[in-house]
């Protein structure tokens, strides 16, 4: 029989022993119950974050701001595990708050992600419609970007060229937030009068 609290190489440590572990400042513990937990919790987030809103947030956006608040709660001691039971269910009801806050936040009038998206529009037709528009857009677009910031400038440009804004995120090294804001603040700057 082995002492209470020690776990041998054919037993893995309970969830309940683990959070124990991590509050007495053992990390190795939270390491254990992250890896037990996060590619089954991504998975069942990553079926609640819609497309509309990937420049926002994602699955594993979610599954880190839920590892971090569970892990901030159990050291407040706020989460424990059920004697001999799992996490599971506290992680779900974490991950579920979180995404239905952050819908919530994204979908407020000032920051509502469809105000974000470019509708599906071909600019060439508007080009070949009215060229001196067009000739003027240019104009009217350039100007704003030589007020913007260098890296702004590219954010810009890639989006005009095509790219979306993950494509943004990558090649600027800029957050998905960031990147949203400076278009939509572009957008703003073309639309004032």
């Amino acid at each position: 029989m082995k002492p209470e609290g020690v776990e041998t190489a054919c037993s893995p440590a309970g969830d309940k022993s683990l959070i124990r572990r991590y509050r007495a400042g053992g990390d190795e513990a939270a390491t254990a119950l992250y890896l037990r937990y996060a590619r089954r919790l991504r998975g069942m987030v990553a079926r609640y974050c819609g497309r509309e809103f990937a420049g926002r947030f994602d699955a594993d956006d979610v599954t880190q701001s839920v590892f971090r608040t569970f892990f901030d709660g159990v050291r407040k001691a706020a989460y424990d595990a059920p004697d001999g039971g799992e996490i599971w269910a506290l992680l779900v009801a974490l991950a579920l708050n979180k995404v239905r806050n952050l819908v919530d936040h994204h979908t407020a009038d000032k920051r509502d992600v469809r105000a974000t998206l470019i509708p599906d529009a071909d600019p060439t037709a508007i080009v070949e419609r009215d060229e001196s528009a067009a000739d003027f857009l240019r104009l009217v677009v350039s100007e704003q970007m030589d007020a913007l910031p260098e890296s702004n400038r590219e954010i810009v440009r890639l989006r005009i060229e095509g790219y979306e804004v993950g494509e943004i995120v990558t090649r600027t090294g800029r957050s998905a937030r960031t990147v949203e804001r400076v278009l939509q603040r572009f957008r703003s700057l073309l639309a004032e009068p």
